[in-house]
């Protein structure tokens, strides 16, 4: 019996680590003995997915504020379409009356807006153009005569001022023909001529010229035949190239005059006389006209402006 009970406890132990083998064997943790106990690992909670915030609806779109009916806006927008509807479908009356309606409107309007302006700018004197330039037959005449007044005085004084260089090649045709111009303003103008010959030759009759000794290449002229005005000591403006008639030239050096304050302020104003009452650049970018706003101000500060033009 002994030995039974020998075999089978050695059978028992020969098994026990088969049946219960693993980490949880009570034979391989003895130590720990009969009454141990080990809390179970925590389970992890499962996260929710996040629910993405709805996003709030967008207001719905208003309608667009339409322009009063018959208003510059609305005809504006409207015209156009109204026309093509009555040319795609010219059977349709009321489609043609529509459109032809709708520009009598506009006609009607425009005749109401030209007569108001009409109005405004004769009641105004810093509107009207006849304050600028007169378009009376006598007023005008008068008007132009001042300017040609002047243009002469101008002409005798820039005459005392400087001289004219000539610039020629005795080769050149046309220097021949701008010679004859050239002698008529030595001898109504009062102006001196000095002939400068680019070749070193003169034209056939021409009694005074002097040879060129490198004054066109400092001046980079390209051309005969060439007017030069020039003023003592440094100064020189190249008037022409090429043929003109004497009074052009007289414009060319009267336009350089003025643009390059050679005369007197009150002579230049008068040569001006087409730009008289007219706002300037300057006025345009000045920050105490283009701050106002309101339009009583601007129109109030317009007439300031235009005031000290006249």
């Amino acid at each position: 019996m002994s030995k039974r009970l020998a075999i089978m406890a050695l059978g028992v132990f020969a098994a026990a680590p088969l049946a219960m083998g693993g980490e949880n064997n009570f034979f391989r943790d003895k130590e720990r003995g009969w009454y141990w106990y080990e809390d179970p690992l925590p389970v992890k909670p499962v996260e929710k997915p996040k629910e993405e915030p709805i996003p709030p609806k967008a207001p719905a779109p208003t309608a667009k504020e339409q322009p009063n009916l018959f208003s510059a806006e609305w005809l504006r927008k409207n015209l156009d379409r109204l026309r093509d509807d009555a040319i795609d479908n010219p059977d349709d009356k009321d489609k043609v009356a529509a459109y032809m309606y709708a520009q009598r409107v506009l006609m009607d309007k425009a005749q109401r807006f030209a007569s108001a302006a009409s109005v405004m700018a004769k009641t105004d004197p810093l509107l009207d153009e006849t304050t600028r330039v007169p378009l009376d037959t006598a007023a005008a005449a008068a008007f132009h005569r001042g300017i040609e007044a002047n243009k002469g005085e101008a002409i005798k004084l820039l005459a005392k001022k400087g001289g004219i260089l000539f610039f020629f090649d005795s080769s050149c045709s046309f220097c021949m023909t701008q010679t004859r111009a050239l002698r008529w303003l030595e001898k109504e103008s009062g102006f001196t001529v000095l002939n400068i010959s680019i070749d070193g030759k003169p034209i056939e009759g021409m009694a005074r010229y002097v040879k060129d000794t490198g004054q066109a290449a400092a001046l980079r002229l390209k051309m005969t035949p060439t007017t030069i005005y020039a003023v003592p000591p440094d100064k020189y403006y190249i008037i022409s190239q090429g043929y003109h008639s004497a009074d052009t030239l007289l414009d060319k050096i009267m336009t350089v005059a003025v643009t390059e304050k050679l005369l007197p302020e009150h002579m230049i104003e008068i040569q001006r006389g087409y730009e008289r009452g007219v706002l300037t650049a300057g006025d345009m970018r000045d920050p105490a006209l283009t701050s106002r706003d309101d339009t009583k101000e601007w129109v109030r500060a317009l007439q300031e402006r235009l005031g000290n033009r006249y």
